[in-house]
């Protein structure tokens, strides 16, 4: 075993063979004095046996010997299972180089030229020391990783969720069946999964098929897949981050990524559809109205900045519609919620129908309905779109063998025309559909400056809920 003494002098055993007892006298006379411990044989077979006995670090071998001999030797060392790895330094005149090189082919480490130089042979006894410590370190460390793989390994096949591992160099190590779960192509590839890279892993993964892109046109798919390829591999570089990958076949698919201090990359793979399917469900019931499915009182200020960006862009206004029910109530009262409700179900259907691709209806509380109109600024390029409002809510409900009959009341004002501020525009609507049912009949009404007394309940009452 190779120790340090003082001053950083390493120093181990040494095995000297050489039928010359005058040179390997000298030589041993020389290493003893850097302090190591030498062992001095005439031949191959006596060598065997030092060495059998022994942990030697270093062998010395004079060339004079038999050479069949020493490359059997050599050829035994090198299997490095049979005794451990030990470095063999081949000692000759120049008359035999032909030999020495003979025995590096076979496997020897280092030459000398006799008559020895004993800063040489320092030099090399040393370097020779090196590279049994270094190999040693190596086979310590290739061992004990290797029982942590295993323990590992037997670990994660327990695991309910996918695991891959990646070592420092980005090349993956360990994974278990459960990765299969969520990327069932990657099966096919399960004989050449260990070694693979990162960016082959993840570009197997997007050759797949599974990662869902269905929400890209066609003519921005291929730039979609090179981003979604380039930001995950940016992803994986992270000390720790984790992100959701929708699949084609409706799972979400929660990834965890983290970076040890060694540099290995540990990625889990989470079945979470269900999770993501709830809090999407929830997020949904947030903005939505839970008896019509139209968007929320919530959502109204949401949509009102959206139409007022794009208004901006365009250069173009759009019409906000507030509209009330008229004769609901006492429809509701007389014949019960489950009637009244069905209305309301009903009026939101034929409401909902009215609008184009790029307009938003949503039900603001009651018999309460508000409209955001785009690029419609003026009332006369209003009045289609409100008379066919009035036509269809005005057309009677069948409900059960019985006929009910509804009318609305729409008020109407017009951004930025009337306002720039959304609570005084929803003031000015709100007055405007008010003047409305005044008249006592079915119809709309366009806000004017004279309804100014009526621009009261939004104004500062806190609407945004």
């Amino acid at each position: 075993m190779i120790t340090e003494t003082a001053g950083e002098q390493r120093s181990g055993k040494c095995l000297i063979i050489d039928s010359n007892p005058n040179t390997a006298e000298s030589v041993q006379r020389r290493l003893a004095h850097e302090g190591h411990e030498v062992f001095t044989v005439s031949d191959v077979q006596t060598g065997y046996k030092v060495i059998t006995k022994n942990a030697i670090d270093v062998i010395l071998i004079d060339i004079e010997s038999s050479e069949g001999a020493y490359a059997d030797l050599i050829a035994d060392l090198i299997k490095k299972d049979v005794f451990g790895y030990i470095p063999v330094i081949v000692m000759g005149t120049f008359n035999q180089l032909d030999s020495m090189s003979l025995m590096l082919e076979k496997g020897a480490e280092e030459f000398l030229i006799k008559p020895l130089n004993s800063t040489l042979l320092k030099s090399r006894v040393k370097a020779s020391f090196e590279k049994k410590i270094a190999y040693e370190l190596r086979r310590e460390t290739t061992e004990r990783s290797q029982r942590m793989r295993e323990e590992l390994q037997k670990n994660i096949v327990k695991l309910t969720y996918g695991f891959v591992y990646f070592d420092q160099n980005q090349n993956l190590l360990l994974y278990n069946n459960k990765t299969f779960d969520v990327f069932p192509y990657l099966k096919k590839l399960s004989s050449r999964l260990i070694g693979m890279s990162t960016e082959t892993w993840l570009a197997s993964i997007l050759e797949s098929g599974i990662i869902n892109f269905s929400h890209y046109p066609e003519d921005e798919l291929e730039d979609a897949k090179e981003k979604w390829f380039l930001d995950r591999l940016e992803i994986l570089s992270s000390p720790a981050t984790s992100w959701l990958e929708q699949l084609i076949t409706g799972q979400a698919i929660e990834i965890a990524s983290y970076r040890t201090a060694a540099g290995d990359t540990i990625i889990i793979l989470k079945d979470n559809t269900a999770e993501h399917a709830y809090y999407e469900h929830l997020a949904y019931m947030a903005h939505h109205d839970v008896l019509t499915g139209l968007e929320n009182r919530e959502q109204f200020y949401t949509r009102l900045k959206q139409a007022a960006d794009i208004s901006t862009s365009k250069s173009r206004g759009f019409a906000l519609l507030f509209m009330d029910l008229d004769r609901f109530k006492a429809i509701n009262d007389t014949n019960g919620h489950t009637v009244g409700d069905w209305i309301l179900v009903q009026v939101a259907h034929r409401l909902h129908h009215c609008m184009r691709g790029h307009d938003f209806i949503m039900r603001f509380g009651g018999d309460e309905f508000a409209a955001i109109i785009q690029d419609i600024s003026t009332s006369d390029a209003a009045m289609p779109m409100l008379e066919r409002i009035l036509a269809i809510i005005n057309t009677p409900f069948h409900y059960n063998n019985t006929i009910f009959t509804v009318g609305i009341s729409i008020g109407v004002s017009f951004y930025p025309h009337h306002s720039h501020d959304f609570d005084v525009l929803l003031s000015q609507a709100d007055a405007a559909m008010y003047t409305a049912k005044q008249k006592g009949t079915t119809g709309y009404c366009f806000y004017a400056s004279s309804m100014k007394h009526r621009v009261t309940r939004f104004v500062g009452a806190n609407a945004r809920l």
